[in-house]
């Protein structure tokens, strides 16, 4: 099974916090207050988000974080990559030539790159706009409807 760990779960409820108050500082404090997260692990998410260039960190008595970016610009490709590193869905997926034993008799490596690409190419498809909507995530209805259609389904 695919799934996101929980610190990639709460960037996400993090980053469209910080949205809903674009260009202001908002503190770790003040974020744990309206998340109801740790302080800890605020702040270990927001230093991760921080070096991938996702969030502006203002050091000080009156520093935080702030959100400066447009929300359509930050996909959940760009979140889930910051803070778990290179989306791959096999061990092999990004390693350089020579670092699998199997990889000179492996005959599906090329294609777990098309759906580990697939795969990337939705969620870099889906904006952080989306997940502030109430119950509706318009791009990736799109991305479903589109794949329904190139499965046949109905």
């Amino acid at each position: 099974m695919l799934k996101l760990n929980k610190m990639t779960d709460y960037a996400v409820l993090l980053l469209v916090d910080l949205f809903e108050d674009k260009g202001q500082k908002i503190t770790v404090s003040e974020l744990a207050l309206r998340t109801k997260l740790a302080e800890p692990t605020i702040s270990k998410i927001l230093k991760q988000l921080s070096k991938s260039g996702l969030v502006t960190s203002h050091r000080g008595v009156y520093g935080g974080y702030s959100f400066d970016k447009e929300s359509d610009d930050v996909s959940i490709a760009n979140i889930i990559t910051a803070i778990e590193g290179q989306m791959a869905v096999t061990s092999c997926i990004g390693h350089d030539n020579g670092d699998c034993s199997l990889e000179s008799n492996c005959r599906v490596s090329n294609n777990w790159n098309i759906v580990n690409d697939a795969i990337y190419n939705a969620l870099n498809n889906i904006k952080l706009t989306d997940m502030t909507l109430d119950n509706s995530c318009p791009s990736a209805n799109v991305m479903v409807e589109k794949m329904n259609k190139k499965i046949g389904a109905v």
